[in-house]
């Protein structure tokens, strides 16, 4: 292969690895692809539908033998939070959201020829009163301390600060509330769906 420096950088590049660069394939494309709009989240409707018709796993083993192969699964990394579960709960597993998690629940059915599972991913109850207390406990420190700011840096400020500072951050919360469940009921939709399929890989079944 040939070079010269007439060529110049991008050509060379383009010869030596086999891709064109922005130059050669024009700027229009470059930008087409940089606009191209990320897919935007599933609504909360459409997650919590996710979460509340989870696909149930056909699989050949008994009930032990899915605990055993999700244990093993666990301890390679791919089933996150792991944990034996009770009575008809054959396990739990993590569900990440942002900002409120849920957990996994594994339950299993003796059927001819194996085990049914099925699945559900109620959110972890302490999340949203922990989130809850967080908020509450922090607007009255904030109205102390923007007050004191206030008085100490402008001698005409004599009003009342929590007049105004609790009207503005107490009435945005349902709507921060909201956009917050929207974020998590979308993420903890894919993140059960992963999980359910790194159980189905471990214990060799199919989806229903």
């Amino acid at each position: 292969m040939v070079f010269s420096r007439e060529q110049g950088p991008d050509k060379l590049v383009e010869q030596l690895t086999g891709v064109e660069t922005a130059d050669n394939r024009g700027m229009s494309d470059v930008a087409e692809e940089a606009n191209q709009e990320k897919p935007a989240l599933p609504s909360i409707a459409a997650s919590r539908d996710v979460l509340k018709k989870l696909p149930r796993v056909m699989c050949a083993l008994t009930p032990e033998q899915v605990v055993k192969a999700a244990e093993k699964r666990a301890k390679q990394g791919k089933l996150a939070g792991f944990q034996h579960g009770s009575g008809d709960v054959l396990f739990v597993a993590d569900v990440f959201g942002e900002p409120f998690d849920r957990t996994l629940v594994v339950k299993g059915e003796k059927v001819d020829g194996g085990t049914r599972l099925t699945f559900a991913a109620p959110m972890k109850k302490k999340l949203p009163w922990i989130f809850i207390a967080v908020i509450a406990f922090s607007i009255w420190p904030g109205v102390t301390l923007t007050h004191s700011l206030l008085v100490t840096y402008f001698s005409w400020y004599t009003i009342q600060t929590w007049w105004w500072y609790i009207p503005i951050t107490v009435i945005p919360l349902p709507w921060m509330y909201k956009k917050m469940m929207t974020k998590s009921e979308a993420s903890c939709a894919g993140s059960a769906m992963e999980q359910i399929e790194s159980v189905r890989e471990a214990v060799g079944g199919s989806s229903e």
